[in-house]
This record gives structure tokens, C-alpha cells and sequence, in this order.
């Protein structure tokens, strides 16, 4: 089964243990979903934010994701995945 988490308005330190646990149960559920992060609207980010992006960016598929964000997280190894027709 395929879930989407919706990220909206800003992912910090006071944000980030909820993101965490969410990932987590899915990351452990069994069988093993498919997670797209959905950026909905995003006002901010931390750094510890975009550190955690970076983390789990090999886990799930980003939607929505904006352009400097998606720059940021890249790396020549291990680009972001971002599902077909998303805005880049």
C-alpha cells in the first residue's frame, strides 16, 4: 500500500519528531509501503529539517518539491527521486 505524508508550512526541531515517528511506522510496517513526502506548502525549513530530508530521501519519493530544496538535497550519487510530472 502507497502513503503520502503531507509536509505544510515548515519542518524544524519542533517539527521533526512528528515526521520521524510517522516515517518510522511505515518505514517498519509490514509489507513495506511506499512513502511520498508531499511538500504542500512550505513557508520554512531548518537545517535540521533538510538534514532529515537528506536521511530518508532513499526511502521515498518526494511530490511537490520545490527547486531549491530538491537542489539542496541532491548529490551527484544519489539524486532525489521525484514521481513523473512533479514541478521541478
Amino acid at each position: 500500500a502507497a502513503v503520502v505524508i503531507q509536509i505544510d508550512e515548515k519542518l524544524d526541531r519542533h517539527t521533526i519528531p512528528t515526521l520521524h515517528e510517522v516515517c518510522r511506522r511505515h518505514f517498519e510496517s509490514q509489507p513495506p509501503r511506499e512513502i511520498t513526502i508531499e511538500i504542500c506548502r512550505l513557508d520554512s525549513i531548518s537545517i535540521e529539517g533538510k538534514d532529515y530530508l537528506r536521511d530518508i530521501k532513499d526511502q521515498v519519493r518526494f511530490s511537490n518539491i520545490p527547486e531549491f530544496l530538491r537542489l539542496e538535497l541532491e548529490t551527484n550519487d544519489n539524486p532525489v527521486k521525484a514521481k513523473p510530472g512533479i514541478r521541478k
